[in-house]
Order: C-alpha cells, then structure tokens, then sequence
C-alpha cells in the first residue's frame, strides 16, 4: 500500500474533516482548556456576561458532540477509502493494525503528557476494534453502527462514573493546580485525573464512537459520499429536521448524530471546493496536536496561567484566530510538501519505511531548506523573540519570583519602555521587508528575481536597524530584571546566534540562490564579520 496522491484525494472529506477539527477546538477551549471539563458538566461554568452565554449557548445547541461525531465518522470512511485501494484484504488489515497501533501509542503520549481531552487514544481503540468488522457486508456494518449507538445512549458499557458531589470537587482541584502549578505538579494531577475521571468518560463514550464510525465505513462503501448526490438534499432535510427537534426537546440521541450528517450532507451539496478548510483537514492531526501544546501553554501555570480567567468571548475569538492561522499555514505546507509533520511520521510508522516529504518537481532538499529557515527566521522566530519572550517574561516575572508582586518599580518600568522601543523598531522592519522574504524557489510562483530579492531584501535590513532593535531589547531585558541569570542567557543566545544560526542561514542562502548570491556576498560584508559591523561588535 501507498499514501494516496494528492490528485486522487476526495476534497470534500477534507473540508469536511476541517470543519469538524474547528468545532472540536472551539468546544475544547471552553469547556477543556478554559474552565475544568468537570465544572462544565456539572454546569457550575456558567458564564456572567450575555455574550458569554450566547456564546456557550450555540457552541452547546450546534456544535458540541456534533463536531466530535463529524470527525469520528470521516475516521471510518476514511478506514473504508484505505480498504478500497489495498490489492489484497489481509495486507491491509496488517496495515490498519500498524496504522491504529501507531495511533495509540501517540494518542497515549499525548494523553499522558500533553492534555488529557485527548482523542486520539479513543480513535486508535475503536480503530483496533474496527478491523474485524470489515470483513462484514456493508449492511451488517450499518446495522452494526446504529445498534451500538443506541446501546451508547440507553445503557452502555458497566462502567460507574463519579457522582456529581465528586465531579465538584475535582473542577475546584483542576482550577488551583492547572491555574497555578509547575509542569510536575500539573503532569502528577494530570495522571491522576486521568485515571479516575477520563479514562472511564473515554470507556463510556467509546460504542458510540465506533458506531459513528461503522456508519462511516458502510456510507463509503454504498457510494453515499461520491455517486448517491439524488440522496443528499433528503438527507439533509431529513437529518436537519431531527436534529433540531432532538435539540430543542434535549434528546441526545435525536441531536447529535443528525446534526452532524445534516452538516456533512450541506458541505457535499454546496462547498465543493475550499482548499483552505481542505488543507486544514489534510492536516488535521498536526494541528490537534499544535492546538494542544499552545492552548496548554496559554492556560497552564507553567506557561500563562490563564486557566478560569478567561472569558467565553475572548477564549472563543483566540480560537476562531489561531485556526485560521493554522489553516493558512496549512495551505502553505501542502503545496510545498506531501503531509504534515504529525502525518508523516504516522505514515511513515504505519509503512514501515520512511515517506518521501518532499513534492516532485518542485523543491530540492537545499531549497526547502532554504525557504523554511527564511519563514522560521522572520515570521517566527524574530516575532517571538521580540515581542512573545519579553511579554510572557513580564507577565510571568511575579509569580516566578523574579520580580517583586505589585506594582512595577523605575527600573521595571524603564526596561518596558525599552522593550516598547525595540519593537516598533521591529515592526518597522518586518513591514519594509516583508514583501521580499524568499517564501518559494525562484519564478515557482512569485516571479520575484532573486538578485532582488538579496540586494533588497531583509539581508540588506539587517546590516544596521535590525541590530539597533536587538540593542534596545537585550538592554531592555537586562534592565527589567536586573538578574544574573537573565545576562548569562543573553549572552549565550548572542553566541549561538552568531556562531550557528547566521552561518547555516548563509549556507541555505548559497545553497537556494547560487551563483547570483555569492557574487552579491563578494560585494557585501559577511554577517558575521564583527569588524564590519560596529553595531554588531557592540551588541
């Protein structure tokens, strides 16, 4: 078996799996990450503001367990579409062992590691359970799929979940530790929480979800998704119809699963195409598991400390952000690589052998190179450096004890001011250079020369205004902490900058422009020449 080309994907599966991926993050944030996941079943997360509770209100009606169900029953048509183009039945069922394998050990690490609203666990679980029914016709399968999903909702697997009494207590707990704890204290309270609560709320859950997921499976084999179009307005209005009178009556059963087939019936009928919300789907385990270390860092003590102090309408517009983020980064990757990082070490582990990353005859290693340093350097790196470090270190100083708790001192305050100064500096710069960085190989798509792009570009920048805002920064530093510490960490990251990052970024440069940028190099001072470079000597 082989991944499956990029020409021979089925669009609308990916945008449907990106639209689902959106929902399950806006329902993780405020009811996981933002608030204990207990406190919002046992309802004390209410918000105090009226948008909050509009807010909460239509996430609760419309997307809440709907997108969950979206994205468990693309898994099982995805599982068929594996099953479709495999040549021989019990090969493929060696791979879907490998694959889901696979899955659980990662969904497991990020279970016990990362944050336990995990999925993954679940999804690789129900995928082992999902192999020995695909060899039942398809029939069976969807009779299969909706026997589980009744015996889900009107009684389950015996397993007793906490009382109510209990689940309060435990969201009191979650908010001081998640709130306030170090990365050991949290990880420690994270295991336990596990074991006691989430693990039984995923054993509980889990005939459901393989039954979503048998459905899935057998709508790909009838052809529902691709060649019965004539179903899909019945579908719609049918499932709609039941979901909105299960949602309005609060029967669960009658909501959720329709709901979700009511959405994935709209999206075939009417958004053929969105290569945006496509490539987010393409993607999508790489950007749950981005979703999971950045929101565990906002709301974690040992990053941010935001847990139970964010509102609904903040921790809901950061959402809606950081996705589109993610779907515009994502659409930049796939159309210079095969997969997602995440997706290509899943592929790579499920084959046996490592997946080429690369897309044919369009980059060669040294380009790539090339042009994810120069993305890394000025939109990542230098942003975050410049602006991200020094607010988390500010906001973060008191409760670290590098600061005293209060109000800010002269000297915190001159520090800030310097801070400020280094990053209008920044700005300045990154606006004049941003309409040169060298995002592709050269005449791929832009058509920019690269004899511009290096005679004009950030390189030209950084032989003097850039090195004034590092001035302003790392003084800025030293002077709001005052610490030790804080000088011997500059001072390494001056050497690591001048020593490894600027040379490699020289040879990717010579490496991506060739002859036409050795010639400007004979005309230009090398970047680390401290004799050429006053400022930099200084610095």
């Amino acid at each position: 078996m082989q991944p499956l080309a990029q020409k021979d994907r089925y669009a609308p599966l990916d945008i449907l799996r990106g639209l689902a991926l959106f929902g399950v993050l806006l329902v993780n944030l405020l009811t996981v990450f933002r608030v204990s996941l207990f406190a919002h079943i046992t309802g004390s997360d209410a918000p105090a503001d009226a948008a909050g509770r509009l807010i909460s209100a239509i996430v609760s009606m419309l997307i809440e367990f709907k997108a969950f169900t979206l994205l468990s029953f693309l898994f099982g048509a995805g599982v068929a579409i594996q099953m479709d183009r495999a040549s021989n039945r019990a090969g493929a069922e060696r791979f879907l062992l490998r694959r889901f394998l696979v899955l659980l050990v990662i969904g497991l690490i990020h279970l016990l590691l990362i944050w336990n609203g995990d999925i993954l666990t679940l999804y690789g679980l129900c995928g082992l359970l999902l192999i020995p029914f695909l060899r039942l016709p398809t029939a069976l399968i969807a009779v299969a799929g909706a026997v589980l999903i009744l015996v889900s909702h009107f009684g389950g697997l015996p397993i007793e979940f906490p009382a109510t009494h209990t689940l309060h207590t435990q969201a009191a707990e979650a908010a001081r530790v998640y709130a306030d704890g170090g990365f050991v204290e949290i990880l420690v309270f994270r295991w336990t929480e596990t074991r006691n609560f989430i693990l039984p709320l995923l054993l509980l859950t889990l005939p459901k979800t393989l039954g979503v997921m048998l459905l899935g499976l057998a709508s790909w084999r009838s052809d529902l998704l691709t060649g019965r179009r004539d179903l899909w307005p019945p579908i719609l209005v049918v499932s709609a119809a039941i979901g909105i009178t299960g949602t309005a009556l609060h029967l669960d059963l009658a909501a959720h699963v329709p709901l979700a087939f009511a959405y994935a019936a709209a999206v075939l009928l009417w958004i053929p195409s969105a290569p945006l919300l496509a490539a987010g789907g393409q993607m999508a385990l790489t950007n749950y598991l981005t979703q999971s270390i950045v929101f565990c860092f906002v709301f974690y003590g040992y990053g941010l400390g935001q847990f139970g102090r964010i509102g609904v309408l903040p921790a809901a517009a950061a959402g809606i952000a950081f996705y589109l983020v993610q779907l515009v980064f994502s659409r930049w990757w796939l159309r210079r690589f095969r997969f997602g990082p995440a997706e290509w070490f899943w592929r790579s582990c499920s084959y046996g052998r490592r997946q080429p990353m690369l897309r044919d005859g369009q980059f060669t290693l040294s380009h790539a190179g090339a042009c994810a340093l120069s993305v890394f350097v000025l939109l990542v790196a230098v942003p975050l450096i410049h602006g991200g470090i020094p607010w988390i270190l500010s906001a973060r100083g008191p409760h670290w004890g590098w600061t005293a708790a209060g109000q800010p001192s002269l000297v915190n305050s001159a520090g800030l001011l310097l801070v400020a100064g280094s990053l209008a500096l920044l700005v300045w710069i990154l606006v004049a250079a941003l309409g040169e960085i060298p995002l592709m190989p050269p005449r791929v798509t832009l058509g920019l020369r690269p004899s511009r792009l290096v005679q004009t570009g950030p390189y030209a920048w950084t032989r003097h205004p850039l090195y004034v805002a590092e001035i302003l920064l790392w003084l800025g530093l030293a002077t709001y902490f005052g610490s030790p510490i804080m000088l011997a960490v500059i001072a390494a990251g001056a050497v690591l900058g001048s020593r490894i990052v600027i040379p490699r970024e020289e040879r990717a440069l010579e490496s991506y422009f060739g002859d036409e940028y050795r010639e400007y190099r004979k005309r230009v001072p090398l970047l680390t020449d401290l004799k050429a470079h006053p400022l930099r000597l200084a610095t």
